[in-house]
């Protein structure tokens, strides 16, 4: 089921990445996390990795997918930040605007 939902998913963002391109971007970072944390199987062998420390188990993960994240995030960290800093200015921009001019 989990295969089935992933590559429903997969397939949206590919539609999607044709349609709007940084949706898409972050849509593929979201389907990354959720499969590293075997929400979801891109593998038709799943294999999960955990901790135990003291008695509490840490969330299972899949390496695999875990893999294909960082990789994803090594390939976009910049463009990434940049879209970060574009909204943290546009936020600064709206604030100075508001504060500039309050009886417009």
């Amino acid at each position: 089921m989990e295969g089935y939902v992933a590559l429903a998913l997969v397939a949206i963002n590919a539609v999607l990445y044709f349609v709007r391109y940084k949706p898409a971007v972050l849509l593929t970072a979201l389907i990354l996390i959720l499969a590293t944390f075997n929400l979801l199987s891109f593998f038709t062998i799943i294999q999960t990795s955990g901790l135990t420390i003291m008695g509490v188990s840490t969330p299972e993960i899949q390496l695999k997918s875990l893999l294909l994240l960082v990789i994803y995030c090594v390939i976009n960290f910049n463009l990434l930040i940049n879209w970060y800093l574009d909204m943290k200015e546009e936020k600064a921009k709206k604030n100075l605007k508001i504060i500039s001019y309050p009886f417009l």
